[in-house]
C-alpha cells in the first residue's frame, strides 16, 4: 500500500509522544536517529525502513503521490490541537478583530464544509490571491485539514506570472479577495478551466466561498 513517512521519530513512550507529538519526544538525547534524514540518510530516498508502523501514513488510492508529498498532516493537528486548547483565548489580531481559538476553528470548519460542497478535497489543486483578511486564515487551515495542495498568488504578480503558475500547479480553482476581481477575470480568460470563488459577493466569481460556509454548522475538525 502507498504511504509516506512521517518525518520525527520519538520514543513513543515518552508523555509528548503519547499524545502524539513526537517532534516533541522529551527523550531526543537518547534516541540514535530522529528520523529519515533527520540523523539517518535516506531522507529523500525513494523508499526506506522505519523503526514503527505508527511513522507510515496512508496515502489514499485515488492521491497521487507526488501530490501528497506536499500535504503535511502534523502541522495541521498542531494547529487543531493550538486552537482546541486555546478556544477561549484571543489567538488571532487581524483587520482590527480578535478572534479566539473556538472562533477560528469554527470558521475553519465551515471553510472545509464549504469546500466540500464545491468539489474541493483531498488533492484538489487550489489556489489564492488575497490580501491579509480572516478568511485567509480560513482556507489556509481549510487546506489542510481537506488535505488541498495550496499554492498561493503574489498580489504583485504579473498577469503572466500568475498564469505561469496556475498552469505549471495545474490549478482547478482560484479563491480571490473582490478586490482582484478584474485580475481573476483575466486569469479566467488565459486559462478557461479555472472556476472562480470569490470572498464575499462578486459578478466574477462562479460561486461566493463566503457565503457557501455560512450556511453550514461548525463540526469537529478532523485532518
Amino acid at each position: 500500500d502507498p504511504v509516506a513517512v512521517y518525518g520525527p521519530w520519538g520514543c513513543g513512550a515518552c508523555r509528548t509522544c503519547r499524545q502524539g507529538m513526537e517532534n516533541y519526544c522529551e527523550r531526543q538525547a537518547e534516541i540514535p536517529a530522529f528520523g529519515g534524514g533527520l540523523g539517518l540518510d535516506g531522507g529523500m530516498a525513494e523508499y526506506m525502513l522505519v523503526p514503527d508502523a505508527r511513522f507510515l501514513v496512508p496515502i489514499p488510492g485515488a492521491l497521487d503521490p507526488v501530490a501528497a508529498s506536499r500535504i503535511d498532516p502534523h502541522n495541521v493537528r498542531l494547529i487543531v490541537r493550538a486552537l482546541e486548547q486555546n478556544a477561549d483565548r484571543p489567538t488571532v489580531y487581524i483587520d482590527g478583530q480578535v478572534l479566539t481559538g473556538a472562533q477560528v476553528r469554527d470558521e475553519m470548519s465551515r471553510f472545509v464544509q464549504a469546500y466540500n460542497a464545491s468539489g474541493i478535497g483531498l488533492g484538489t489543486p487550489v489556489s489564492m490571491l488575497a490580501l491579509n483578511r480572516p478568511e485567509v486564515l480560513y482556507c489556509i487551515g481549510a487546506n489542510g485539514v481537506a488535505g488541498v495542495r495550496g499554492t498561493p498568488l503574489h498580489p504583485l504578480g504579473s498577469v503572466d506570472d500568475h498564469v505561469y503558475v496556475l498552469e505549471d500547479a495545474e490549478i482547478e480553482a482560484l479563491i480571490f479577495d473582490p478586490i482582484f476581481a478584474e485580475r481573476a477575470a483575466a486569469l479566467k480568460e488565459r486559462v478557461p478551466s479555472l472556476r472562480l470563488l470569490s470572498l464575499g459577493p462578486c459578478e466574477a466569481a462562479d460561486a461566493d466561498l463566503i457565503e457557501i460556509a455560512s450556511g453550514f454548522e461548525p463540526q469537529p475538525l478532523v485532518p
